[in-house]
């Protein structure tokens, strides 16, 4: 290593480049490749391909009429209200008992100390020893001292009544509070039925009276949160309007009512009323029964496409519809617009190495007949960002003859990363000599300025000999001297003295170019 060292601390020239990229015609085999190309499948053989996974693979069940079996549990929301006013009732009855016994008590207590102090007072017919007290008893102290305790029995008689009161009140809060709570919480079970009775029915006249019961149950909600007070039991009544008495599902037949008309109606109750998910379910569910039903419904795959905010759900199932329906133009306008989105959301999912969006789009095949605003296919904007991961899984089905032309395009673009996912899937790339156009590896790199990818092959054991044979023979001095600098880079790399004579034989003064000492890292 030192000799090297002290041979060649001067320096190798890397004379600027000249690009010849247009003479080999690198763009040419960039695009027209199989795995690069972007016309690769055809837009039909992609459709009749997820039309036949799909339709095999999926197996919907119509289990539509079992929503007969459904019983209401909970009390009618009126006798609720009833139910709980006699319970508000007992409770205020109850407290004014409360509040008439704790007066007695004290009434009762006074009385009994108001006799003991007569009997006191009558037994005192002798002089105590007490003057006060002889002079009270002589001159009627009796009723001074009755008064007295009368005013006293009085206060604790109104401090009683306060802290009954005030017992009271605490008692009626707690259990005004468990009432509402109480009511809510029927009030809800009561609900959930009611939203999962409007989800799942099929008719509309059930759905309709359905959807009013449900409206009902969230005014009534609204307005007892609203108007709750435990000083009283006004807010138990509200002024929504009490639907008709609801017993339970029309009886269940089909006869000519369609699937998708139900589907729609549900997920539009979705979109504009109550956005909950037991809707859009439901809506799916019926789609999913129209296609049990027929499953080349190619209304039902299109619906199964708008519902979804899934963008490759939503190409999935638009791919189908307009492969079932190819005379449909506005399925092939939807399509087409949807595609757009689609494209861009994919070559995002490659710039933001999102595997799984990338992953599932190739399980679909939807990357095999799109390309960038610059017109790359997937494999090749994998390829110019190296993005390696990305690649890997582009790579999945393409053919050997075909990796081999990622391989020069990951070449000139200096993507290491892609060209190390290359040789893991196939590590016969890493003995070829040159590209398809005749052009030695390291030339190819030396052309594109792709100084990583020069390092990554001779690192393989690129054949640096050969490259420097082409170079000379084809008169390219200036590819000559820069391939001659990866070489001798990895020479004092590697300690490897041989290598390094070999490249001063087809240059000598390569050692007096200064820009060595930026090659080597001084």
């Amino acid at each position: 290593m030192r000799n090297i060292y002290n041979i060649l601390i001067i320096g190798i020239l890397l004379f600027p480049l000249q690009s010849i990229y247009a003479q080999f015609d690198l763009k040419g085999y960039a695009i027209d490749k199989l795995g690069i190309n972007k016309n690769v499948v055809s837009g039909a053989e992609i459709g009749i391909g997820l039309y036949q996974m799909h339709s095999s693979t999926v197996n919907y069940k119509n289990n539509l009429s079992q929503i007969t079996q459904i019983n209401f549990t909970t009390k009618d929301p009126e006798e609720l209200i009833r139910f709980y006013q006699a319970k508000m009732d007992d409770i205020n009855r109850e407290a004014d008992r409360q509040r008439e016994q704790k007066k007695k008590e004290i009434d009762a207590s006074v009385d009994k100390i108001w006799k003991e102090v007569e009997s006191v007072l009558n037994k005192a017919k002798v002089s105590t020893g007490n003057a006060m007290a002889d002079m009270l008893i002589s001159a009627g102290g009796k009723a001074i001292t009755k008064a007295t305790l009368e005013a006293n029995a009085k206060k604790k008689i109104e401090e009683e009544k306060k802290k009954a009161e005030e017992e009271l009140n605490r008692y009626l809060q707690t259990t005004m509070g468990k009432i509402k709570d109480d009511i809510l919480s029927d009030n809800e079970k009561s609900r959930d039925e009611y939203l999962r009775a409007s989800a799942d029915c099929f008719y509309e006249s059930d759905e309709i009276r359905f959807l009013e019961n449900l409206k009902y149950l969230d005014c009534v909600k609204e307005q007892i949160n609203a108007n709750y007070t435990w000083q009283n039991a006004n807010w138990i009544r509200t002024s929504c309007i009490t639907p008709s008495a609801t017993a339970g599902y029309t009886s269940y037949k089909k006869e000519n009512a369609s699937y998708i008309d139900a589907a729609k109606r549900k997920y539009k109750i979705y979109k504009e009323i109550y956005p909950d998910q037991v809707f859009l379910e439901s809506a799916k569910k019926y789609t999913e029964a129209a296609l049990a039903e027929d499953k080349k419904n190619a209304e039902a795959y299109a619906f199964l496409a708008y519902m979804t905010e899934d963008i490759l759900d939503k190409y999935f199932y638009l791919y189908i519809a307009s492969y079932l329906a190819p005379g449909n133009q506005s399925l092939a306008a939807e399509k087409k617009i949807v595609k757009f989105y689609f494209t861009d959301s994919f070559f995002n999912a490659i710039k933001q190495n999102d595997i799984d969006f990338i992953r599932r789009a190739v399980n679909y095949k939807f990357h095999l007949d799109i390309v960038d605003k610059n017109n790359c296919s997937p494999i090749a904007a994998a390829i110019n960002i190296d993005q390696g991961d990305v690649l890997e899984v582009l790579l999945k089905d393409v053919a050997a003859d075909n990796l081999k032309d990622c391989y020069f395009y990951a070449i000139q673009k200096n993507a290491v990363n892609s060209l190390t996912k290359l040789t893991a899937k196939e590590p016969s790339l890493k003995t070829i000599k040159k590209s398809t156009q005749g052009v030695p590896l390291l030339f190819l790199a030396a052309v594109n300025n792709s100084n990583d990818a020069a390092r990554f092959l001779l690192n393989e054991n690129a054949d640096f000999l050969y490259n420097l044979y082409y170079s000379q023979a084809n008169e390219k001095p200036n590819e000559l001297k820069i391939i001659a600098g990866y070489t001798i880079e990895k020479a004092i790399e590697s300690d490897n003295e041989e290598m390094a004579i070999t490249v001063i034989k087809f240059i000598p003064d390569i050692y007096n170019h200064k820009s060595t000492l930026r090659i080597i890292g001084l």
